[in-house]
């Protein structure tokens, strides 16, 4: 589980925010997908990421950070799924939020409030859905 191994590390990250185009350009090679939600809107700033093993190729791993330190991550991976399907689960102390769009599954997850997490996916997932513009 990608949240539980690097999201509580003293470096979530491998490729920070500060070299944001890196990053975008390593997702497209190995993910597939060249996105990094802006959530600045819901009190979140972007940390940076890493691709990260997924159940059948390799996943990507966005680390988000509130001002009070509270942190979330975004990992998505392709899916065979069609259609938006949308999904709430919670473990001990975590909500998750899932959600397929795109031939894309992702999943928010954070130990916030359920609100907030949900404010944050909905953001996140208008972002992904939006149509592809050139990251700065």
């Amino acid at each position: 589980f990608a949240y539980a191994t690097f999201v509580l590390d003293s470096r979530p990250v491998e490729i920070d925010a500060a070299r944001r185009r890196e990053l975008l350009a390593w997702l497209q090679e190995r993910v597939g997908i060249a996105r990094a939600p802006d959530l600045s809107g819901v009190g979140l700033r972007f940390l940076g990421g890493r691709v990260a093993p997924g159940v059948a190729a390799p996943a990507g791993f966005l680390v988000y950070e509130r001002e009070d330190g509270g942190r979330l991550g975004l990992y998505f991976e392709r899916t065979e799924g069609s259609g938006a399907s949308t999904g709430h689960r919670g473990g001990p102390g975590l909500t998750t939020i899932e959600w397929r769009a795109g031939g894309f599954a992702f999943v928010l997850v954070g130990s916030l409030s359920p609100e907030f997490l949900q404010a944050a996916a909905e953001k996140a997932a208008a972002s992904v859905a939006a149509p592809a513009e050139t990251e700065k």
